[in-house]
């Protein structure tokens, strides 16, 4: 099913709607959430870092366990020579 422009709109107005709100919380002792830069980005990329509390979980923990799991079934995949080297 294709989407409509105008259903791309109304998504468009909700993201920023939603951008506006949590801009308001985020500065609570200015006035920045009313700047529409900062409202269309914050609207087009709610996730603006890669800190412990914002995500980014391979750079903090390391590998997830399903990632760990499909290199070791890798490893044991390959084929060794006579010298042990891959």
């Amino acid at each position: 099913m294709n989407r409509t422009k105008d259903f791309r709109r109304h998504q468009e107005r909700k993201h920023k709607r939603e951008a506006i709100e949590r801009l308001k919380e985020w500065s609570i002792f200015d006035e920045t959430w009313q700047d529409p830069r900062n409202i269309g980005v914050m609207a087009t990329t709610p996730q603006r870092c890669s800190c412990i509390g914002c995500g980014g979980q391979r750079k903090w923990e390391g590998m997830t366990l399903d990632e760990k799991r499909n290199y070791l079934n890798l490893l044991d995949e390959l084929v060794l020579d006579k010298s042990g080297e891959v």
